[in-house]
């Protein structure tokens, strides 16, 4: 049984990576053409594995997508939960959230690959405008980060944490989008850090 069981755990180990390669994969492909780009041949091209591989792990695109989008939630929350961790323990103020969220904002869209992450992101969530079957994952996506900003405001002591995360979420969600239709960073960032400094402290202060 030990035997067996040792043997087992590179197979699950490859697996494993198998299917995080064919995840980003798709994440990709979503982010540069949207969910027409998105098919197990073009996932298996990219993802540098066979086509029996993608349509073993994921019978169809419904279930490629939507665990695709399960695995970033995963993966990227817990990175910027991480790095927020580490900032907020320097700088705890309402001027210190702003420079984080907008830097790391300002990153997002600078950089191609992580500006086809967040690309991905809003194609997701028009394909589950569409999809019932894939609404449970953009809602998992959206309750991630309303969770996330929650966990951040309990350290400001708002005066309405629950009004008060929605309004943060829906600002970030809003800034970003704008910022990748335009393809240009419309307002600068000691202006946004500003908007969103002063919507901080309107939270903290009730104003």
């Amino acid at each position: 049984m030990s035997d067996r069981t040792n043997s087992e755990k590179p197979r699950q180990k490859r697996a494993e990576i198998t299917r995080e390669k064919i995840c980003n994969a798709a994440i990709r492909l979503l982010g540069r053409g949207g969910g027409n780009a998105v098919t197990h041949r073009a996932v298996a091209d990219l993802a540098g594995v066979s086509l029996a591989s993608t349509t073993y792990h994921f019978k169809d695109k419904e279930e490629l997508l939507r665990r695709s989008f399960e695995w970033l939630i995963e993966h990227y929350s817990s990175h910027t939960r991480q790095q927020l961790e580490v900032h907020l323990e320097s700088d705890l103020t309402p001027e210190g959230l702003a420079r984080f969220v907008v830097s790391v904002s300002r990153q997002s869209l600078r950089e191609e690959d992580e500006r086809e992450v967040v690309s991905a992101w809003y194609a997701f969530m028009l394909e589950a405008s569409r999809n019932p079957a894939l609404q449970e994952t953009a809602e998992q996506w959206y309750q991630a980060t309303y969770d996330y900003y929650e966990r951040i405001l309990e350290r400001f002591n708002t005066r309405n944490k629950v009004e008060d995360t929605r309004r943060l979420v829906d600002f970030l969600i809003g800034y970003e989008f704008s910022m990748l239709a335009l393809h240009r960073h419309a307002v600068g960032e000691k202006d946004i850090a500003s908007v969103y400094t002063q919507l901080v402290r309107s939270m903290i202060d009730g104003e």
